[in-house]
């Protein structure tokens, strides 16, 4: 579990970009490489990751996945894109932006064809800015454009993670973590802060409703006096609060934690957002996904103990969740949103893993593109692979 280390916040303010180089510096992958397939993984982010480390998943009009990541260094921090073709084929890294003291916690959504990125930054005195980054890639566009602030007072510690996702009406939401809580952007409203007393909450998730537009927003809690587990609050359009937030059934944090509290919608047109999580304390006992706004989740696994569980929407509405443990990963995938799950499918991983930290999926209609961070040979990256559907 790692809990969040939040610090006074800082004027963010616009300023001129480092345009990424569309063949950029980073050395990912020596790619392209072989179309992937299940059990075969190629490394899609640098060696030297820390164990906590997030990133950001966002698919192009082209088909183009893209894995948004952050090095791991201080004082040459840069912010990468690994592209990877619908086919499983990871491309070479490119440069988003670099020359920081610190980068961490990307994450990336769409709108209207127009990609868009945020990450933390701490910037080398005289030298751009510090706070939450976005950059946008434009519909039709090449390459990464300027980076520009977000938020006129957000937080550039390392532990405040970012989520991000799209609106129904396709304009981006995102969420951050603040000392006290959290902040949340929708485009073209006025920031809400979420204030929450006490320590600690963390990782945040965003979800939207792809036909009435309502946004939840989730975030594990672990606050003295209080139960643990995961929390999900409704948010308006504006992003204020509706009622109060409420612990989903049964949640605790225990082996859970270490990454985003991915919350999804299905898609536009279609209701329902919906999260998974782990329950059973101590021990976990169950992996649950449940439709946000509801009291009766769906029973995904019966297992003896995981570490952690995400979930994602493919573009027919139906859903996959993953739940892993210290070395095994496993999906399954739902006939429709949540309901009628096929069989449970193990993942094998690659040769000379010893580690599973945390697990991020993007779903296409036909496959699965599933980005661990894994140990191997004593580096941790991330790693890609594709799941086709067990049926």
């Amino acid at each position: 579990m790692r809990a969040t280390v939040t610090r006074v916040g800082v004027l963010v303010i616009s300023a001129a970009a480092l345009v990424a180089a569309a063949t950029g510096t980073g050395t990912a992958a020596s790619g392209p490489a072989r179309p992937a397939k299940s059990g075969h993984w190629t490394q899609a982010t640098a060696a030297g990751q820390q164990d906590f480390a997030d990133i950001g998943l966002v698919r192009g009009t082209n088909g183009v996945l893209h894995v948004i990541w952050t090095s791991s260094t201080i004082d040459t921090a840069s912010i990468y894109d690994t592209p990877i073709k619908a086919d499983g084929a990871v491309g070479k890294s490119v440069v988003i932006t670099a020359h920081l003291l610190a980068a961490s916690y990307p994450d990336a959504t769409s709108w209207s064809g127009t990609l868009h990125a945020f990450w933390n930054q701490t910037s080398k005195a005289g030298k751009l800015f510090t706070g939450t980054a976005i950059a946008t890639w434009p519909a039709g566009g090449k390459h990464w454009d300027p980076i520009t602030g977000v938020s006129p007072a957000i937080n550039d510690g390392w532990g405040d993670s970012i989520a991000a996702t799209t609106g129904a009406d396709g304009k981006p939401w995102v969420a951050f973590n603040i000392g006290g809580g959290f902040e949340v952007s929708h485009y073209g409203h006025a920031k809400n802060e979420i204030h929450i007393a006490g320590c600690c909450v963390y990782n945040p998730g965003i979800g939207s409703d792809g036909h009435t537009g309502a946004t939840w927003l989730t975030w594990y809690a672990s606050i003295p006096g209080h139960k643990a587990g995961v929390y999900v609050q409704q948010l308006n359009q504006n992003g204020a609060k509706i009622g109060t937030a409420v612990r989903l059934p049964d949640s605790d944090t225990d082996g859970d934690g270490s990454q985003r509290t991915t919350a999804t919608g299905l898609g536009p047109g279609r209701t329902g957002v919906y999260v998974s999580y782990l329950v059973g304390y101590p021990g976990v006992k169950r992996v649950d996904v449940v439709r946000l706004g509801t009291r009766t989740p769906v029973v995904v696994a019966k297992v003896n103990g995981a570490s952690g569980t995400t979930l994602a929407a493919d573009p027919d509405g139906r859903l996959w969740v993953a739940w892993y443990y210290g070395s095994g990963l496993y999906v399954r995938r739902a006939a429709a949103g949540d309901g009628h799950f096929g069989a449970v499918q193990r993942v094998p991983l690659p040769t000379g893993a010893t580690a599973l930290w945390a697990v991020y999926m993007n779903a296409q209609a036909s496959r699965l593109d599933v980005l661990a961070l894994l140990t191997v040979d004593g580096k941790t990256a991330f790693w890609a692979t594709q799941v086709p559907p067990s049926s």
